[in-house]
């Protein structure tokens, strides 16, 4: 076809076409990118109220973020059409895949549903329901068959009227459920009968109803009992025909309640047969390959079940305020149990007991994650007392909410239990990964030597024994320490998991071969508001009184009471006087806020993570001063700015306060709050004070010399022809503090961080042109920002702490995949802190919700991508400066 233009865009291939419109390829003139455009029929756009309602719910389907969605970029009108803008996304639908190449094999039949649920469950959250699920609306990408769900243009909003004023039946009468012919009902229980079809056509090849005409088809999905999959291929289990049965049931009340429900039964018919009775090893959560794409691990084989698929209530949503917020999506509970027979654990060998229960290795259980698994049985009386359907939520979580990462991460640091364990049908227990050897130390006791966990009550009450075994733990390894049980509770509280009693018992710790944290006990944890077990606290451990237990606050209370004890070295202490001298003076705020403050103006522990970064910063520079040498001079380094680890949401906020002013209180989360020190108190001088004010003149001075070559450097550079709206630097690049004499401009420096540094400046330099004349006053995706100085960047996903070479690292990968460019903040008037290197994708938009919808198409998280304004003219807060 000729090209046509199409309002901004110009339209220029036809790429498909159905009975709700026609779909083109096309260029947007505006943003240069090639999109893909859905043209609905003029007709449509004539019925009564059709415009308000198109856009209502297309708006509603451009806010979903779920990568098996295709975003929306953009929706209008032009001459009386209506449209919707998205990527062009290069895949073959399934209608098209199952025509070419037949039926799949139930494996992969499994994974490609249970990406079009994961798309269905976040679609029903914000109540659309997508009323025509159907093989040619899943869109099969790449090798490893990444699947999208497709044309949730004409998605129905269940909470309004129908989409169309005439009852237009919208669907396919192949895969449509019987009370679409009847009452005409349309909710979420549709979809999920509109899935089983095509579940089952993955499975066969053909539909499930196959009839020469539309009245076959329709008394067919009104009279006929579903059809077995296995009855036409041998090759697929028999445990298919029970999930196709239930989700194809004629009543909405015996189908499965949502499409989350269908996979997992599909998942659990796959592996059922996978592993036979007569087979001792059972997996854990698929001892397979790493899985190459998609957002969780539901894509792959869960446990093998001695127990039918059957599903558990849902429990209910509601949560406390202050708890974490629900790790599933839409914020409900799971639906079903990763179920274990007892017999199947193998020879179970007695390694430890408690108050509730007895722990025992399980031979037979495997999995990735872990090098063994235990298993703990309750006691009879300690049974009766168990919420096992709340119990059941956190090996879903690892299923159904994590990424493979992030479940590596969850094992890493808690014994997590990651799946039940039943006998004759009742609930015993669950499995675990066993402790690493790292979290054990050898202990001399009445006995002799024995090898002990490592609890962090060691540390607050047997330093001395620990000491005798070789064992002496610094004011570095107890910042770092602390910093780790931080983070880690920061992970958790992002996936909806309070940890509630945390104290010494309950923590491990190890030294080698790198400091680390281990929570034990997970059961007893909070989960999306609910725990299995009745909420206890450890004597001397208890919240303040009148607060709730097992929140964010509640934790980060104990985090406080744990940093004060430990180090002070004392197991009852809360005074806050006896932290020692040595305490840097951001910490010790911390702690004191901690411990002082109302329980929603506590700093949280991703606060906690920058403070106690500045910490060990200061005890390794401590450390080295500490050593004799000719000039015994101490400087005393200056405290962070608040932390930012990626750009504000794109919503105004109120203007930063006078730089006199003092700093503001915290916020009260969500988010979580930005803790700010108070203004440091006027002391008397005193001989160090003296030596630390000469360490700093000395460094402004060489600071002061570094600037202005960097500055002259930058002046020669760049182009005299620059464009007009590229900034001028508002504030100087960082000086390398680890740079020794002076090198030429060009010999690199010897030290790696001045090297990084450096390599820094000169691309931030050479990119300065092209954003401020390509990308200035637009939306842009920013894919990360990290300090240039000390505190670094602690980012709590990945536990890297990003120095100069991590910084330059991730840069470089990040412009290789994307071609991004390096910002350096201080020359935009936009960012809060004039210090962070900024990178971001040369790629503009009209608003932030496009950025964010790109950053979804890219599989890219948003704590890992947001939307920023790159401006010289508009300040933080959105308005334009005078």
């Amino acid at each position: 076809m000729d090209e046509v233009v199409f309002g901004r865009y110009r339209l220029i291939a036809l790429i498909g076409e159905g009975g709700m419109g026609k779909v083109f390829k096309a260029h947007d003139s505006v943003i240069g990118r090639d999109v893909a455009i859905k043209v609905l029929p003029t007709e449509l756009s004539a019925e009564p109220g059709y415009r308000e309602r198109f856009r209502r719910e297309a708006y509603t389907a451009a806010r979903l973020i779920e990568p098996h969605i295709i975003p929306i970029f953009d929706t209008g009108e032009v001459d009386g059409q209506l449209y919707l803008v998205m990527p062009v996304v290069d895949g073959v639908d399934l209608h098209g895949l199952l025509a070419r190449d037949g039926p799949m094999d139930p494996e992969r039949a499994v994974h490609v549903i249970a990406q079009l649920a994961a798309a269905l469950n976040a679609a029903h959250a914000v109540g659309l329901v997508h009323r025509d699920v159907k093989p040619s609306n899943a869109l099969v990408t790449g090798d490893d068959d990444f699947v999208y769900l497709i044309d949730f243009g004409i998605a129905h909003d269940a909470a309004a009227t129908k989409l169309t004023s005439t009852g237009m039946m919208v669907g396919t009468w192949a895969y449509m459920a019987p009370e679409r012919f009847t009452t005409g009902t349309a909710d979420g229980r549709g979809d999920v009968y509109a899935l089983a079809c095509v579940l089952y056509e993955c499975l066969t090849g053909v539909p499930p109803f196959p009839g020469d005409s539309m009245e076959q088809q329709i008394a067919g999905h009104l009279t006929l009992d579903p059809p077995k999959p296995s009855a036409v291929n041998s090759a697929v289990p028999a445990g298919f025909d029970e999930v196709i049965a239930k989700g194809m049931a004629k009543s909405l009340d015996e189908r499965f309640q949502s499409a989350r429900e269908l996979a997992r039964a599909a998942r659990q018919a796959l592996t059922a047969t996978a592993a036979p009775r007569g087979e001792p090893a059972p997996t854990l959560l698929a001892d397979s390959a790493r899985p190459a794409a998609g957002p969780t691990l539901g894509g792959e084989p869960a446990l093998p079940s001695t127990a039918a698929a059957d599903s558990v209530q849902s429990l209910p949503a509601e949560s406390t305020p202050g708890t974490a917020p629900a790790a599933g999506r839409g914020g409900k509970s799971v639906k079903a149990r990763q179920v274990i027979g007892r017999e199947r654990l193998g020879v179970l060998t007695k390694i430890g007991q408690g108050g509730q229960g007895v722990v025992y290795r399980a031979p037979n259980v495997k999995t990735k994650f872990a090098a063994s698994m235990v298993y703990k049985e309750y006691r009879a009386q300690a049974r009766a007392g168990i919420d096992f359907t709340a119990l059941a939520a956190m090996p879903a979580l690892v299923e159904e909410s994590l990424t493979y990462a992030q479940a590596e991460r969850l094992v890493s640091i808690a014994a997590w239990p990651c799946a039940l364990v039943e006998d004759a049908g009742s609930p015993m227990g669950f499995v675990m990964p066993a402790i690493p050897d790292e979290f054990f130390i050898d202990l001399t006791t009445v006995r002799g030597v024995s090898r002990a966990s490592a609890e962090f009550q060691h540390l607050l009450n047997h330093s001395s024994v620990l000491a005798a075994r070789g064992i002496v733990v610094d004011e570095v390894q107890r910042y770092t320490l602390l910093r780790e049980v931080a983070s880690g509770l920061a992970f958790l509280h992002k996936h909806g998991v309070c940890v509630g009693d945390i104290s010494p018992k309950n923590l491990l710790f190890s030294l080698v071969p790198h400091e680390g944290v281990y929570f034990i006990d997970c059961d007893a944890m909070r989960i999306n508001g609910v725990s299995a077990l009745a909420q206890m606290e450890t004597p001397g451990w208890e919240r303040p009184a009148g607060e709730d237990l097992a929140t964010i606050y509640s934790d980060a209370y104990k985090l406080g009471l744990l940093a004060l004890r430990l180090l002070a070295g004392d197991h009852d202490t809360k005074n806050l006087q006896h932290l020692p001298a040595s305490t840097p003076g951001l910490l010790r705020q911390v702690i004191t806020d901690t411990l002082s403050n109302p329980s929603q103006q506590r700093p949280l522990p991703e606060a906690w993570s920058y403070v106690l970064g500045h910490a060990i910063e200061h005890a390794q520079h401590q450390k080295k001063t500490a050593t004799p040498t000719a000039t015994p001079v101490s400087v005393a380094p200056a405290p962070p700015p608040t932390p930012v680890v990626h750009s504000r949401p794109p919503v105004s906020v109120p203007p930063a306060p006078p730089a006199s002013a003092p700093p503001p209180p915290y916020s009260t989360p969500p988010p979580p709050p930005t803790w700010a020190p108070p203004p440091p108190q006027r002391q008397p001088a005193s001989p160090a004070k003296i030596w630390a004010g000469v360490g700093v003149a000395a460094a402004i001075v060489v600071l002061v010399t570094v600037i202005a070559v960097t500055l002259a450097t930058h002046n020669t550079s760049t182009p005299t022809s620059a464009p007009t709206t590229s900034p001028e630097p508002s504030a100087a690049y960082p000086s390398d503090s680890y740079s020794t004499p002076t090198n030429s401009p060009n010999t690199p420096p010897a030290d790696p961080e001045a090297a990084a540094l450096q390599q820094l400046q000169q691309l931030a330099a050479g990119d300065r042109p092209f954003v401020g004349a390509q990308l200035a006053d637009h939306w842009v995706p920013q894919l990360s920002s990290k300090h240039s100085t000390q505190p670094w960047t602690f980012d709590t996903e990945d536990g890297v702490e990003y120095h100069n070479q991590q910084i330059l690292q991730e840069h470089q990968r990040l412009r290789q995949q994307y071609g991004a460019k390096l910002l350096w903040s201080g020359d935009w008037t936009t960012y809060d802190h004039p210090d962070y290197w900024v990178t971001v994708v040369p790629q503009t938009f009209g608003d932030a919700d496009s950025v964010l919808s790109w950053c979804t198409s890219q599989n890219r998280d948003l704590d890992h991508c947001s939307a920023e304004m790159v401006s010289t003219t508009l300040g933080p807060n959105g308005t334009h400066k005078p």
